[in-house]
């Protein structure tokens, strides 16, 4: 038996990063622990699906909290967790609950407005894989009575890997993608950080990482003089490669990829009046 008070709990997931959290993790492990000492597998899977649901919901606002704070990378990092739990819970549970499929789609468009593009990719050999429930070794010839991704005594089984890493590729279609992969100055050294200027206008107008919001790209031309500080020798503001006195510079303006972003609450006005184009916010 599932305990109605947990799964009433999940569909309140405002917030999910502070004691009340840990507070229902531990009552989910105590039910999931009786489960699996009465035998009752099917009660297990279904907390290891709570469990996994209460990560993924964890997960989502400690992305949404580092966006808000400036930490965009481990911002990052949180939204890709919330992906791998997604992908191993739709195995096991739909996602038409406990505002599964808004994280979904909502993690995506942050994903989207990312300006990593570029990734680290490992390649390695496989020198020993195990099984993560019953430890036994796993070859060609020879396995164990457990399948991968299958839930067993309230656990998702999972093989571990001792490996060697033989190469590194860059890559643009990561496995990993916490692997970004970072740019150095080659004088000074320092990291280059990335643009997320659309990033923050976005969970700038956002009160709540439950609040919805949706985006559409476009162009917009934008007058030279939003561009007084940039020489006509530099790149040009547009993003074509190009030095600004040889693409921009002598047309009407500069063509701008341009981000519209749509708020289901609407934010305050002094923010809806800041429209975020790529090098920065222009009034």
């Amino acid at each position: 038996m599932i305990p109605e008070a947990l799964t009433v709990a999940l569909r309140s997931p405002e917030c999910r990063t502070g004691g009340d959290e840990r507070a229902l993790l531990g009552r989910i492990k105590k039910a999931k622990a009786t489960a699996v000492r009465g035998g009752d597998e099917d009660s297990a899977r279904h907390l290891w699906c709570l469990e996994t649901i209460l990560a993924i919901q964890r997960n989502y606002c400690l992305a949404f909290d580092g966006m808000k704070s400036g930490a965009f990378y481990q911002g990052w990092c949180f939204l890709a967790a919330v992906e791998r739990h997604l992908v191993h819970l739709a195995r096991h549970h739909a996602l038409n609950d406990y505002q599964l499929e808004f994280i979904r789609t909502q993690t995506a468009r942050f994903q989207s407005l990312y300006p990593y593009r570029v990734f680290l990719s490992p390649a390695y050999v496989v020198q020993e894989r195990r099984c993560g429930i019953c430890d036994a070794l796993i070859t060609p010839r020879k396995g164990c009575a457990h399948r991968k991704g299958d839930i067993y005594g309230g656990e998702m089984c999972g093989h571990r890997l001792r490996i060697q890493i033989t190469m590194m590729s860059l890559v643009d279609q990561p496995v990993g993608k916490e692997r970004v992969a970072f740019l150095s100055d080659p004088d000074s050294g320092r990291l280059k950080d990335y643009d997320y200027s659309v990033i923050e206008y976005v969970v700038a107008g956002l009160a709540s990482p439950y609040h919805g919001w949706n985006f559409e790209w476009t162009k917009r031309l934008c007058s030279h003089r939003h561009f007084a500080d940039v020489s006509g020798d530099a790149p040009c503001p547009c993003g074509s490669g190009r030095a600004y006195e040889a693409c921009c510079l002598h047309q009407a303006g500069v063509t701008i990829p341009h981000c519209d972003v749509t708020f289901d609450v609407v934010p305050a006005r002094e923010h809806l009046e800041v429209r975020y184009l790529r090098g920065g916010a222009r009034r």
